[in-house]
């Protein structure tokens, strides 16, 4: 998969950026992205709730390890059920 991205970012293996939120806010400062300009497809609440320390949108995806109960509790902005869902999402069919 790495031909289709030219960066990945995660935690470290010193536990540093192990908080989600945290991660993404150095992703955005890295990258010189906006949060306006952003938003996370995760499927655990950890996900959403990193999206809004960051102040990014977030997209919760049900075919993951989380539920659309946890998501939706976690004030995720959008919970999609397929890829399609969120394919029509991004293209601005709504989900």
């Amino acid at each position: 998969l790495s031909q289709y991205f030219r960066v990945v970012y995660g935690s470290e293996l010193d536990y540093s950026r192990a908080d989600k939120g945290e991660l993404i806010n150095y992703i955005l400062a890295r990258e010189s992205i906006a949060p306006e300009e952003a938003l996370i497809v995760g499927d655990r609440l950890h996900d959403v709730r990193g999206a809004k320390i960051a102040g990014i949108l977030s997209v919760g995806v049900t075919w993951g390890y989380g539920s659309r109960t946890e998501l939706e509790g976690a004030g995720a902005d959008f919970v999609v059920d397929s890829v399609g869902e969120l394919g029509r999402l991004f293209l601005g069919g709504g989900a």
